[in-house]
């Protein structure tokens, strides 16, 4: 018997089911073609002699061939009836809207894998951006210190020495770990799920945000009113949220004006 991989897409029998758009049974099609006549047909024939195939149900949606079911011979010897055909045709039915359905679903998954793609290219941006005016603190200070590094040191102001010490590791390490948050987006999503406050991780967002918020005159509150805030969750993810809705906030903001933003606990159900 031959498998069915062996069908081509190009092959008579596709052909043949396309075009008269219903069962094709094997003893039918033989007696028809006893002639020889058609050549296609011919070779239609001794195809589904191959698969050892009694009747072959075409899978259609809207006159497309998504595929097709293949039945043998009766254990009876019998003839399939047009009632069985029937109920063939039905069957197939059933299997092309489930294919069109799965279809439609992977579909989705695809349009909406391209949307996150989207956001998360969006969000990458906005948070570059913000990052870029945060950066320019701990590099001002990092250029001054560095101009004044060698006539001081010829001088030996100690003081100066001491609050280079301090401040200069303080400032770069601030820059790496902005740096390190915009590499983490880059990485595979996993969810890594710890005991955290939301209020710290609104704290966070909104401090890497302050000179962006300062430039455009806008000026932000923040209160967590319950004490209760703690929650499993992924950092990263919970501070992509907070951030998206607090740009989305600030570009509605265009005159400047005050953004306010509260953390509570809302209790359902009583509990």
């Amino acid at each position: 018997m031959k498998p069915l991989e062996a069908v081509r897409a190009d092959s008579p029998l596709i052909q043949y089911l396309t075009k008269i758009q219903g069962p094709v049974v094997y003893e039918e099609l033989k007696q028809s073609t006893q002639d020889g006549k058609d050549p296609e047909l011919v070779e239609t024939v001794l195809l589904l002699k191959e698969l050892d195939a009694a009747v072959v149900v075409p899978i259609l949606l809207e006159s497309r061939l998504l595929g097709f079911i293949v039945l043998g011979a009766k254990r009876s010897g019998r003839l399939f009836s047009e009632s069985d055909l029937s109920v063939f045709a039905i069957l197939a039915n059933q299997a092309a809207l489930a294919i069109e359905n799965l279809r439609s679903v992977e579909e989705m998954k695809r349009t909406q894998e391209k949307l996150f793609h989207a956001e998360k290219l969006a969000y990458v941006g906005q948070l570059a951006s913000a990052v870029v005016h945060e950066v320019r603190n701990p590099l001002t200070a990092i250029k001054t210190f560095v101009s004044y590094l060698p006539e001081r040191f010829r001088k030996k102001d100690l003081e100066f020495l001491d609050r280079f010490e301090m401040i200069i590791p303080k400032e770069i390490g601030r820059m790496e770990r902005m740096v390190e948050q915009l590499l983490d987006l880059a990485k595979p999503e996993r969810m890594k799920k710890k005991e955290l406050r939301v209020s710290d991780v609104v704290k966070e967002t909104l401090d890497l945000l302050k000179d962006n918020v300062s430039l455009r005159g806008i000026k932000v509150e923040s209160a967590c009113l319950t004490e209760d805030d703690w929650v499993m969750g992924d950092k990263d993810k919970i501070q992509q949220v907070v951030l998206n809705l607090v740009l989305n906030a600030l570009d509605a903001m265009e005159q400047g004006g005050s953004l306010r933003v509260k953390v509570w606990r809302e209790n359902r159900g009583g509990s």
